[in-house]
């Protein structure tokens, strides 16, 4: 812990139950300060911006296109994809704090897409999209228009290209092959909004 002098003094000589192994550590301090000059020697933080209105602007075209996607929100590089049962209820697609066949339906969309290469972080009846923050805007866009070749699909659109990733094994945090949805009979195809049935 980084305390004053005058407080070192005080508790020099009494038990003192605060912080933990790491909390103001020299090396976590060090890696803190070296990781915030990075950021911003990269400008992290102005791309995760600039990030974030391509994603304002791509990822809503996602429910446009899928009545099961009740409402996308978020900002800079921090979005969710609210699947619903209904879009003009609300209704979530899995109850809150579902397990078990309660979960189903996300499970398995999270399965299909895993069986197509694509891990998706999911939060109840959320997707959660998290690029990484070092990615390019123009990787952000072709994600959201074609999840498969997505760059923020997992890794910078600077490295490695999303085909080579692709190849490497599952992706992390993406829009996610949508379509995969279909063959778990959660209807994701573009169709006027109506109910959508979950088994």
């Amino acid at each position: 812990m980084v305390i004053g002098e005058k407080i070192a003094d005080w508790v020099r000589d009494k038990y003192f139950a605060g912080g933990l192994t790491y909390s103001g550590h020299v090396l976590a301090c060090a890696s803190a300060i070296a990781s915030i000059e990075a950021f911003r020697e990269e400008g992290i933080v102005e791309n995760s911006a600039a990030m974030g209105e391509v994603l304002a602007e791509e990822l809503p075209r996602l429910q446009e296109r899928h009545p099961s996607i009740g409402e996308v929100r978020g900002k800079g590089l921090f979005w969710g994809i609210e699947l619903v049962r209904d879009r003009e209820t609300r209704e979530p697609l899995v109850p809150f704090n579902a397990t078990g066949e309660a979960f189903a339906p996300v499970a398995k969309l999270a399965k299909a897409a895993m069986d197509h290469g694509l891990y998706l972080m999911t939060h109840w009846n959320v997707i959660i999209v998290a690029p990484p923050a070092d990615d390019h805007p123009r990787g952000a866009r072709r994600g959201a228009r074609h999840p498969r070749r997505g760059a923020f699909a997992g890794g910078s659109s600077r490295g490695v290209g999303g085909e080579a990733r692709a190849a490497a094994g599952p992706r992390l945090l993406s829009l996610g092959d949508l379509r995969a949805a279909k063959t778990v009979g959660v209807p994701l195809t573009p169709v006027a909004p109506q109910p959508i049935p979950c088994t």
